[in-house]
Parts: structure tokens; sequence; C-alpha cells
């Protein structure tokens, strides 16, 4: 089972890539999309990235967890090299939670908000700052057409519910 996941997460960041480098973009503000199925492939591929490189995620729960549980919705690729995470960027806002042993979804860290995810390797993540600053990072980490998505980057209801499940699929696991 392991290796059939593998193999779709391969697939995936491969469909990735290709959309990376052959210059599309997927925004809302610009009116530009991809099928809902080529969408909800990259989401899957930041989702995989995430939750197999926690490392990485150090600057969404100021820790390294052990293990994490994220959901994500993309809404952008970089589609020039001048983007200011650079070529091969996945844009999405996400949704995930440090998964600890006997900590209840309810009371887990938890992150919220939009990313910017350098396929990498290494895979690397461009986390906005908090309060005053929050506006002025996201302008210096997300491309001018897709500013207005990351501003307005929030946890849907859908996001919420899934994962919750992911939380306690990975936390039995």
């Amino acid at each position: 089972m392991r290796e059939n996941s593998s193999l779709a997460a391969v697939r995936a960041l491969i469909l990735a890539v290709l959309f990376i480098t052959s210059g599309c973009t997927q925004t809302e503000s610009t009116g530009q999309s991809n099928s809902q199925d080529d969408v909800a492939a990259i989401s899957g591929v930041v989702t995989q990235l995430l939750e197999s490189n926690p490392a990485s995620t150090t600057d969404l729960f100021g820790r390294t967890p052990d293990r994490i549980a994220c959901v994500s919705k993309a809404f952008g690729l970089s589609k020039t090299p001048a983007a200011p995470i650079g070529d091969g960027a996945i844009f999405a806002h996400v949704y995930c939670a440090a998964v600890d042993s006997g900590v209840n979804f309810d009371d887990a860290s938890a992150f919220s908000g939009p990313i910017a995810v350098l396929v990498g390797p290494p895979v690397k993540i461009e986390v906005p700052l908090d309060g005053a600053e929050n506006e002025a990072s996201i302008r210096q980490i997300f491309p001018n057409e897709i500013e207005t998505a990351a501003l307005n980057s929030v946890a849907d209801e859908g996001m919420k519910r899934e994962l919750r499940q992911r939380y306690a699929a990975r936390q039995q696991s």
C-alpha cells in the first residue's frame, strides 16, 4: 500500500513540475485556471511534501513535530524565474496540525494560512510573518497576480473536516 501512495505522490509531483516548467499558473485574480483535477493533484503534492518533511514545517509550529497532518488548496504556481520565491514554487493555503501522541485534534498545535513551497530539493517553505508585518511579508513572498488570493486565504469548513479526519488517521499510524 505504501508503494501505491508513493507512486501517486511521484505522479502528482511530476504533474506539478510540468505545470511549473511550462509556465502555467492558476490564479483567482487573473481568471486563469487549470482543471479541478489538476488543482487537486497539485494540492495533494503540497500535502504530501509537508507531511513527509516535518523538519521543513518548523516555521508553522515553532518546533519540529514528529508527525503532522495537513490539507491544502493550491491557488498558484510560479510562472517565471522572477517570482519572489523563484522558479518552481507552489502557492497554497494550508491547514496543518502537529500530531502528538495523546493530544486530541481540538487541542493540537495548528497552523492555517498561505505558504509558498519551493519544490526543491530540498523542500523549502516560506511562511508570512504574523501581526503587523503579515501583509508586507505576503507581498514579498507571493507574486503580484496572486497577492489578493494570499491575503484572503482562509481555511474553509471542508478543509477543517478533512484535517480532522487526516489527524485521526495519522495519530493511529
